[in-house]
């Protein structure tokens, strides 16, 4: 569940049953016309093209009768019949067509101005809707209709969102809010809280108002509600605090116990399952999981049986209990029998249990209808690259790894396809991990540098700094591993030390970017707009190509959605090269972009010294840098030993300081021969006192 879409979609479909109910019904002269076609708009109904021509054939009747009232009605069930097909530019053309019927301050008048924002936002055309969306305002502040207004001011404060403006937005949302307390609408008011919280720029803010929104919900006995935020709690935190999320979850589970939802209640045992698998509470993960297979079977639920006996073979594998792991996944693929695509992931999961065996054999049978039932999908199909993944695996681990790595490399290039960054710098890693254990050092490093680039794309779109902190946490194996590869394939590497700026660089840049510039940060440059509307709509168009993935849309509107946002990408690396140009400190704070060791060497003062530090878990890495000199050290110093040494000097003992001077300043005493030397240092170090 998404924490921000949730209530946005609730109050979109909120406030188009309210411009419906601002359209009179059709007289009795045609209301055998359109009978049939009152369109429900929960999303469920399937027959809106006919729908839309028994509106059409409504508006003609409207239109030969000279019933300007009727056509005016009829204008307004097409537009938004066409706005629920998604065919956005026809709603507008029809909402302009009833526009030109309305007198110029009108209750109706502010609905339909308040439907074209609505598309000309989904068309992503933000300052034509805010246009729209603030005359709407205007008329409904005239007349004092508070929800109306609401609505449109949580609206414009989702546009300032997508361009970047946080500040401005939550002014909006602000607005709303009180709007929604004057007329007593806690309900409303509770979703706005929940849009808040999703665009809060701190975790203090985003619990804030997460848990006023719960308070309400709670108030109100909406236990729904109330599970719902915190199931969206537990997802979030899943991303950088395990036990956190478990505590949001847990309590979800009892709230969906209070509802009861069985159905809800069961997801959330796989969650909690899964958080206790990351925390390597396994006996508890078991519990968790044998937990929600008792709900899915109660409900008769197969693919949720198949789901959970699925993580109980991978748990147990993780265990050490290959015969149950094996016992799990088996039955979890008998019971998807029918439903090959389904069926291969757990099967997949078996094959490569059996080659960790060595049972070459089985390992291969089994593989082989793994790969018949991939050969089969479309390179859109959400388990795809699942499949592709583990079939590379079992071919390393049989011996074949020139199948391996070209099944990974299909693998990369679907991820890539589907503009899923964080699962193309997954894939990427692994090919690099394995050519390193294969001692191809250059192959390896050439994939861990394209796993980097791949991951900074996550991160740069991150939104609170826990997700940020956690995302790096990611990148720094990839950062350490990349940066200590260059070493052994030359000691005295200069792209080491440019890839320890790097990321360096790219930590700070998080940083100091939680805030989120907005648009006024850049002052009026409309290249700062379109950089900032093009990384939204980059981000939303990423997220849409994912959840089609999901829903199993046809392959030729995916290849669209993917097409649209190659060339949005496009567009924005050449935003960025003209940003660079016009405004290089704006641009600066979007991109990583260092200075190499000559670079830094030529403006160094000759009486200065810089020692840059690197921790890692194997050693410490020294990069003295001078006018006159650069050297690489590799100090035997380990991440863990740091850790211990530096809590110890900052107990007050003594002796520690005098062992890491010993282990970290001592060996280079030589080559700091400058009357001033600047330290960087790099993870706990920062807490070490050098002076």
């Amino acid at each position: 569940m998404n924490l921000r879409t949730q209530p946005d979609k609730l109050m979109r479909w909120t406030a188009l049953l309210c411009l419906l109910l601002l359209v009179a019904p059709f007289s009795p002269a045609v209301h055998s016309v359109h009978s049939e076609a009152v369109i429900q708009f929960d999303g469920q109904q399937e027959n809106l093209r006919t729908e839309l021509q028994q509106y059409l054939s409504a508006l003609e009747a409207a239109r030969r009768a000279s019933d300007r009232a009727e056509e005016l009605n009829a204008l307004v069930y097409v537009a938004l019949t066409y706005e629920k097909l998604r065919e956005h530019q026809s709603a507008i053309n029809y909402y302009n067509e009833a526009l030109k019927l309305l007198p110029a301050i009108n209750g109706r008048r502010a609905a339909v101005l308040y439907g074209l924002g609505d598309n000309y936002k989904s068309l992503r055309s933000y300052a034509e809707a805010l246009n729209y969306f603030n005359e709407a305002v205007r008329i409904w502040q005239g007349e004092k209709t508070s929800d109306m207004e609401a609505q449109a001011q949580v609206e414009i404060g989702d546009i300032y969102r997508l361009l970047g403006d946080f500040g401005e937005a939550m002014k909006r949302f602000q607005r709303a809010r009180s709007l929604y307390q004057s007329v007593n609408d806690s309900k409303a008011e509770a979703s706005v809280l929940a849009v808040m919280g999703s665009v809060a720029t701190t975790h203090r803010e985003m619990l804030l108002y997460y848990n006023q929104s719960l308070q309400i919900w709670e108030g109100l006995q909406s236990y729904e509600d109330v599970a719902t935020i915190l199931s969206g709690l537990g997802t979030i935190y899943s991303d950088f605090d395990d036990r956190e999320s478990l505590r949001y979850l847990e309590l979800a589970r009892a709230a969906w116990h209070k509802v009861p939802n069985d159905l809800e209640e069961a997801k959330i045992l796989l969650d909690i399952g899964l958080a206790h698998v990351w925390l390597n509470e396994t006996a508890k993960a078991l519990d968790s999981y044998a937990e929600a297979l008792k709900l899915w079977t109660a409900l008769r639920d197969r693919h949720g049986q198949a789901e959970t006996l699925t993580r109980l073979g991978w748990t147990y594998y993780w265990s050490g209990d290959q015969g149950r792991a094996l016992e799990n996944l088996i039955r979890a693929a008998a019971l998807l029998v029918d439903e090959p695509a389904k069926a291969a992931v757990p099967l997949g999961h078996v094959a490569i249990i059996y080659a960790r065996l060595d049972e070459k054999q089985k390992a291969l049978e089994t593989i082989r209808q793994v790969i018949a039932v991939s050969n089969g999908l479309n390179s859109f199909y959400p388990v795809k690259s699942l499949l592709l993944y583990d079939i590379g695996l079992v071919h390393h681990l049989t011996g074949d790894r020139q199948k391996a790595f070209s099944y990974w490399n299909q693998e990369v290039e679907l991820y890539r396809l589907r503009a899923d960054s964080r699962g193309e710098a997954d894939a990427l890693f692994t090919i690099a991990m394995a050519y390193e254990l294969e001692g191809d050092l250059k192959t390896s490093l050439t994939y861990y540098l394209r796993s980097l680039d791949a991951r900074d794309k996550v991160r740069t779109a991150a939104g609170v700094e826990e997700l940020k902190i956690r995302l790096a946490e990611k990148s720094a194996d990839a950062y350490q591993r990349a940066m200590l590869l260059q070493l052994r394939l030359d000691q005295q590497s200069v792209d080491a030390f440019r890839l320890s700026e790097r990321a360096r660089s790219r930590t700070f840049l998080d940083q100091i970017g939680n805030a989120r510039l907005g648009v006024s940060s850049g002052g009026d440059s409309p290249l700062v707009l379109r950089e900032v509307t093009l990384r939204q709509q980059i981000s939303d168009l990423s997220g849409e190509l994912q959840k089609r993935v999901m829903e199993n849309y046809d392959e030729r509107e995916l290849q669209t959605l993917t097409e649209q946002l190659a060339a949005q990408r496009r567009e924005y690396e050449r935003t960025l090269r003209d940003l660079k140009l016009e405004n290089p400190a704006y641009a600066s704070l979007h991109e990583v972009d260092v200075l190499g060791a000559s670079e830094v060497r030529a403006l160094l003062e000759p009486d200065t010294t810089i020692l840059s530090f690197m921790v890692t878990s194997e050693k410490t890495i020294a990069f003295v840098v001078a006018r006159d000199k650069y050297k690489v050290v590799e100090l035997n110093v380990r991440e863990q030993e740091l850790f211990e040494a530096v809590n110890e000097v900052r107990v007050g003992n003594a002796a520690a300081l005098v062992q890491l001077y010993t282990r970290l300043i001592a060996p280079l005493r030589n080559d700091l021969q400058t009357p001033r030397v600047g330290i960087i240092p790099h993870g706990v170090l920062h807490y070490l006192p050098f002076s």
